[in-house]
C-alpha cells in the first residue's frame, strides 16, 4: 500500500489517514530499524504487526516511509507496506485465484 500526501494538503489529511488505520486495525508491534535524513529528505524503514479488528487476522510486514520536511513541517509522506498481506488480513473466507507467471498454471491461495 502506498499512501502519499503532497504539499498543499492540510495536515488533517495525514492525521485522518492514520486515524482511519486505527479504526480498522490493532497494532501490537511497530519497530523502526533505520532512519536517514539528507536535507529535506527523510527515509524510515522497519517492521510492524497489525491485526484486523473485524476478522482478527494478524500479519507482519516490512514498511518504508519517504518524507520531505521543509521549515520543520512535513510536506510529503509516502508509506509503503506489504499490500497482499494487508488485504488478506481483511478476508473473512474464500480463496484467491492467482496466476503469477504466463507459463505457470493458476492456483488458489488462502483458505
Amino acid at each position: 500500500m502506498t499512501a502519499a500526501l503532497k504539499t498543499g494538503q492540510r495536515p488533517r489529511k495525514g492525521i485522518s489517514t492514520f486515524t482511519r488505520v486505527a479504526q480498522y486495525r490493532d497494532i501490537p508491534d511497530f519497530r523502526v530499524s533505520d532512519m536517514f535524513a539528507s536535507g529535506e529528505n527523510v527515509a524510515v524503514s522497519g517492521r510492524f504487526t497489525w491485526r484486523s479488528k473485524a476478522v482478527g487476522k494478524t500479519f507482519t510486514s516490512s514498511f518504508s516511509i519517504l518524507a520531505k520536511v521543509n521549515n520543520g513541517k512535513m510536506t510529503y509522506c509516502q508509506f509503503m507496506e506489504g499490500t497482499c498481506a494487508s488485504a488478506s488480513s481483511f478476508r473473512s473466507s474464500g480463496s484467491w485465484r492467482l496466476k503469477t507467471a504466463p507459463a505457470n498454471d493458476a492456483y488458489n491461495a488462502g483458505e
